[in-house]
């Protein structure tokens, strides 16, 4: 599960109609995929661990970040976007 600390954590004000309201939190999780690995078993991996962050921080909602550092692979293959789910967090998965 890493050190059990959030990659980024944004906290975003909510206004009301009478002024400054709540603030909503968004979590976003980063991982790398590097050589000798594969992109599902990192995004299985980072699925749990953006789940568990995201429930540790009270956030609306999850992103994982996934960065693919194998050599060789070209921008169709490395581009994406898809929803996922761990339990009951949905969570946004970005490929780069």
């Amino acid at each position: 599960m890493g050190r059990g600390r959030t990659d980024l954590l944004l906290l975003w004000p909510r206004w009301g109609r009478w002024g400054r309201g709540a603030v909503s939190r968004h979590m976003v999780e980063c991982k790398a995929v590097r050589p000798g690995r594969g992109l599902e078993p990192t995004i299985r991996e980072g699925l749990r661990q953006t789940a568990w962050y995201t429930d540790r921080c009270g956030a609306v909602s999850g992103r994982l970040v996934i960065v693919d550092q194998r050599p060789g692979r070209s921008w169709e293959e490395r581009i994406f976007r898809r929803e996922e789910r761990s339990g009951d967090v949905p969570i946004t998965v970005w490929g780069m």
